[in-house]
This record gives structure tokens, sequence and C-alpha cells, in this order.
């Protein structure tokens, strides 16, 4: 079918997404604290900030600082990867 063309690039281009976004955490977690990783993981699952700092023993600002770290460093290789991958 033809109508359904758009809908599977649209899938193919969320799942290529996906993939480069799951690569960069990948590589960039050797150059990261396994806590930052920890934080942005927590976050991402949808917990708030208060819980992390309370879960992980963390004070509540270190979770923001670490979360913009998390999102520079991932933004930098997934820009990267892109680039390099021909996106």
């Amino acid at each position: 079918r033809e109508d359904s063309l758009p809908e599977m690039e649209q899938i193919a281009e969320r799942e290529w997404q996906n993939y480069i976004v799951n690569l960069a955490l990948e590589n960039i977690k050797s150059k990261v604290s396994k806590k930052m990783v920890e934080v942005f993981l927590e976050l991402e699952l949808g917990k708030s900030a208060q819980d992390v700092a309370v879960t992980l023993d963390l004070p509540r600002n270190t979770i923001y600082i670490y979360q913009k770290r998390m999102q520079r460093k991932l933004g930098e290789e997934i820009r990267r990867l892109s680039h390099e991958l021909g996106d």
C-alpha cells in the first residue's frame, strides 16, 4: 500500500534516531562518572530531581548539574555520530 509508505518512513526515522541516541549514550558512558549516567537514566524514566536526589543520596543541585552535563555531552556525541554516519 502506497499510503503506508510515509508511515513506514517515520517508523524507520524514529528507529534510526533511537539507534543514534543509544550509541551516543554507550560512547560517552566511559567518559563520565557512573553516578552521572545513573542520574540521567533515572530522570529519563520520568523521576523527579528530588526523588533522584534522595535515591542516589546526592544534593538536588548536583542532579541538575549532572543532567545538563549529560545533555550537552550526549548532544555533542549525537551530532558527531550523525555527521559520521551520514544522517
